[in-house]
């Protein structure tokens, strides 16, 4: 069983603030509609700085969340000097406002068929992952499949497009936790992390794969970004909502990061079984 290491860091560790403020975010937004969300793109920073953006994703996950048998949640490594891919084993996640459950029959097809690594250690502290559960749990989705990218290599990023395709086919959501500019210059985030949301947009996977690798793009969770991109799926993305954490906390000459929050629509005939 895996604990809340960041609760009262990234989000309150009282349940009842939890709610209160989730419900909060959620009155603020009006969904878009969508045929049949297969995966998106949300920020991990404390909720204070991304949780109203990452909201968008979550409000619109719960209007389908019949639809969808699980979510698979990849984030990248801020912790561990490991490389490669590992998927969280059997087991479940607490959060102040309840507890998920692990889908175990995934999680042990996916290590089996695609040799990654698969011990809870490595997800022990990270908060990438983490923070999205107790939305997941606040909207009523029953069971996850952690996946942590140790490292992003092109070679990693390949490897885990064809997990991503395995996934899809069995109806999991792809919920892809990442944060985007990170650096001092306000102006250099907007410009930055317009370029790196309209690569995306475009869904033109080797160009975002590139610039990833080459830092033309910026965004902490770019290889599972790009992994999704490469997974050759039809899909349509829609920007929900940007920011950064300068226009949120009003002070634009410290340090900035950028969040968005993308959701891609699919085919509501593909990948029925």
């Amino acid at each position: 069983m895996r604990q809340a290491k960041h609760a009262g860091i990234f989000y309150p560790s009282d349940k009842e603030d939890l709610t209160d403020l989730i419900n909060r975010f959620f009155e603020n937004i009006k969904t878009k509609e969508i045929i049949k969300p297969i995966a998106g793109i949300v920020p991990h920073a404390g909720y204070i700085y991304s949780g109203q953006t990452a909201s968008y994703i979550f409000k619109t996950l719960k209007e389908y969340k019949s639809e969808i048998n699980s979510v698979a949640i990849i984030g990248p490594n801020h912790y561990i000097s490991e490389q490669g891919l590992a998927v969280y084993p059997e087991g479940s996640w607490l959060a102040p406002n309840g507890e998920i459950s692990v889908a175990n029959k995934l999680t042990k097809e996916i290590k089996s068929l695609f040799s990654v690594k698969n011990d809870s250690f490595y997800f022990s502290f990270e908060h990438s992952i983490e923070v999205q559960i107790p939305f997941l749990i606040h909207i009523g989705i029953e069971r996850i499949v952690p996946i942590i990218m140790l490292s992003q290599t092109e070679k990693d990023i390949i490897h885990l497009s064809e997990i991503v395709k395995y996934l899809l086919k069995n109806n999991t959501f792809i919920l892809i936790s990442s944060d985007l500019y990170h650096g001092y210059s306000y102006s250099e985030c907007r410009s930055t992390d317009e370029a790196t949301i309209n690569a995306i947009l475009n869904s033109n996977g080797k160009n975002f794969l590139d610039g990833f690798l080459s830092n033309k793009y910026m965004a902490c969770g770019g290889g599972g970004i790009a992994a999704f991109l490469l997974s050759e799926n039809k899909y349509k993305p829609y920007l929900l909502h940007y920011t950064n954490s300068g226009d949120v906390s009003g002070n634009r000459s410290d340090y900035i990061v950028g969040y968005s929050s993308i959701i891609f629509e699919g085919d509501k005939n593909a990948n029925k079984k």
